[in-house]
């Protein structure tokens, strides 16, 4: 016999399927079960279809039990909706969905979320779209997505995070994003991207933390990026990164953290960075650094652990100290001691004269 804890759960799961299905069906319901009835005696009879105000309020979310988008949905009119924030999150089982023309839709926020199941998308166009923030967080099927321009989208922030079976992905043109922070964070499968032009990007935090099995990034110039803070975390299969530029790069803090593989790093001049704290943690196969100008705003390099690079030949280390500004005020560079062997007195000297103290 059921415990009461067990006929309460089936209860629970029985008005969540019926409320599935009634969306399924294009009704809407809140969530107060005695408002079921008089959803289902508004749904349209002898097969109707939905008018474009109908379509406004349709959502799927949490519908535990749908496969595939139902026809009479695909076949709608969706012009008059203007957010799909949320719309299929939850759908565990979902496996395909392709979305038909939405031209007023604003916000994909969500849309997809924990879509557990979900293996293809299609979206037909995106030309209001501003956000897209977690719109396939998690999920974990997700192999591939076709996506129409995005002209208007100012943040893909998480947008695939979590997406642990997707091995590749083309992005559209990107002009207006200004958030790629965790984008593409737990991507464990992603081996290879070539990013678009991101002109207006300022934020790359975390953009590829965990994607374990990246090999290969193209990156385009950055000129807007302040923080790249953890950007390539735990990459432990990447092996080479060049930065075209980072003029305005502020944090680089365990850009680079954990990343096992990395062989070589070439960074351009960074005139504003100020803090690069845990910048190479784990780098322990680096043996080749290319870096520009350090600005003066650099306050100290005591903590970017440099020193467990031990691979790094004498050349790049000469690089670093050429890379150093000159201070008024004495700071110090953390090398190590295996580095400081390295290096001649007249080596050293070149930090020194900048006002500089090697450790």
């Amino acid at each position: 016999m059921a415990t009461i804890a067990e006929n309460l759960q089936r209860i629970q799961d029985a008005k969540a399927d019926i409320a599935a299905a009634i969306v399924q069906k294009g009704g809407s319901v809140s969530g107060l079960i005695d408002t079921y009835a008089d959803a289902v005696r508004a749904l349209p009879s002898g097969g109707g279809e939905l008018t474009a105000e109908d379509m406004k309020y349709v959502s799927f979310t949490s519908a535990s039990t749908m496969k595939l988008l139902p026809t009479i949905f695909q076949n709608a009119d969706w012009s008059q909706k203007t957010s799909m924030a949320s719309c299929f999150s939850g759908c565990a089982n979902v496996q395909e969905v392709s979305v038909p023309a939405t031209p007023n839709v604003t916000s994909f926020s969500a849309c997809f979320a924990n879509c557990m199941s979900l293996v293809s998308v299609t979206i037909a166009n995106m030309d209001k779209v501003q956000i897209t923030q977690s719109c396939f967080s998690g999920c974990r099927m997700l192999k591939d997505v076709s996506l129409p321009a995005m002209p208007l989208v100012t943040t893909l922030s998480a947008c695939f995070s979590g997406c642990s079976a997707l091995t590749e992905i083309s992005l559209p043109a990107l002009p207006k994003v200004t958030v790629m922070g965790l984008c593409f964070m737990g991507c464990t499968k992603l081996n290879k991207i070539a990013l678009p032009d991101l002109p207006n990007a300022q934020s790359m935090v975390s953009c590829f933390t965990n994607c374990t099995s990246l090999t290969n990034v193209s990156l385009p110039e950055l000129p807007n990026v302040t923080t790249c803070g953890a950007m390539f975390s735990n990459c432990n299969s990447l092996t080479s990164v060049t930065f075209p530029n980072l003029d305005k790069v502020q944090i680089m803090a365990t850009t680079f953290n954990a990343n096992r593989a990395l062989v070589n790093v070439e960074l351009p001049d960074l005139p504003v960075v100020t803090n690069m704290s845990g910048c190479f943690a784990g780098c322990t196969s680096l043996q080749r650094l290319v870096i520009g100008n350090i600005g003066g705003t650099i306050t100290s390099l005591t903590n970017w652990a440099i020193s467990v690079c031990q691979r790094l030949p004498a050349e790049s280390l000469v690089g670093i100290l050429n890379a150093l500004p000159e201070t008024p005020v004495s700071k110090v560079c953390t090398l190590g001691a295996t580095h400081l062997n390295k290096l001649s007195a007249e080596e050293k000297a070149i930090a020194s004269a900048k006002g500089w103290t090697l450790n």
